[in-house]
């Protein structure tokens, strides 16, 4: 699988698991499924994951697969990138709670702090966690046994703990972990609370942007992407919903980066079917600013 990414503001991405289920409005036109469905389908980790109702588009059916075989992939990049984990799937849908793993010394240990660990250890690097499930994300980040699993999985490897990582009210995960939600409509405004409680580094993904997000509230975010949605059946975000907040991220100093404008967008051309060529946007929409490392 290629390592390195087309996605705007991440340089790899990084397949833990495999599968997801439809969970709300910016599932429909999914590209991971759409991927799974499509190019991926003969690739055996992605082999009947999706199905397909009449009239619509692939969609994940709820079938999670662990991939333990890509665990160590980023601590054998040496050179330091942005990693995008698990591009393809959720990393907190409830099936991946369940997923355990044997290690090397037969001990079954949960598959999810073995992704955590390396990481925790990769410093490097700055790793991207995307969600639709924070509520799910900022209860296992806060939990002590989660963390003392975690620095179970680096002990094991030879490496330092996190200090405090297991009963620390004031603990705070490495500020090389960023860990975010995605945000289609103002009825999921309620995602950002609780990213601002995972004890992290956070953003926010407002794409795709189906309506305007009045609610959102970004006190306590570090950085946002915007963009409109691409692909088969396109739903279009008009350039206000956009411009509202790139207007709300400047008076927050909150960084933004606006992805693409989508394939709705009725300024671009024949060849851009995604929105994404910035040299046609509005210049007040050309705004692609990065959080601090």
């Amino acid at each position: 699988m290629a390592d390195s990414s087309k996605i705007e503001w991440t340089d790899s991405t990084w397949q833990v698991t495999a599968g997801c289920e439809y969970l709300s409005e910016g599932c429909r036109g999914c590209y991971a499924a759409r991927d799974a469905a499509g190019r991926l389908r003969n690739v055996p980790r992605y082999e009947g994951l999706t199905v397909r109702l009449p009239g619509e588009l692939p969609r994940f059916n709820g079938v999670i697969r662990s991939l333990p075989e890509e665990l160590d992939r980023p601590l054998r990049w040496r050179k330091p990138r942005r990693i995008f984990v698990d591009s393809m799937s959720d990393l907190f849908h409830p099936a991946v709670l369940s997923l355990t793993h044997v290690d090397r010394f037969g001990i079954e240990r949960p598959f999810l702090a073995e992704v955590f660990a390396p990481v925790v250890r990769a410093s490097h690097h700055q790793f991207q966690v995307l969600t639709k499930r924070p509520q799910i994300m900022a209860a296992v980040m806060a939990e002590p046994h989660f963390r003392l699993d975690v620095n179970s999985c680096l002990l094991r490897d030879g490496h330092e703990v996190m200090p405090g990582g297991m009963t620390d009210p004031d603990f705070r995960w490495p500020g090389h972990l960023r860990v975010g939600a995605s945000i289609e409509l103002d009825k999921y405004s309620f995602r950002a609370r609780h990213v601002r409680a995972a004890g992290a580094a956070n953003f926010l993904s407002l794409e795709p942007l189906l309506g305007p997000l009045p609610s959102l509230n970004l006190e306590g975010i570090d950085w946002v992407i915007v963009g409109g949605e691409s692909g088969p059946r396109s739903r279009p975000m008009e350039l206000s919903w956009a411009r509202d907040i790139v207007s709300r991220c400047r008076d927050a100093g909150v960084p933004v980066f606006v992805k693409q404008l989508g394939a709705g967008w009725p300024g671009r051309h024949h060849r851009d079917l995604k929105g994404h060529d910035i040299t046609t946007w509005p210049e007040d929409l050309c705004v692609r600013e990065y959080p601090n490392a």
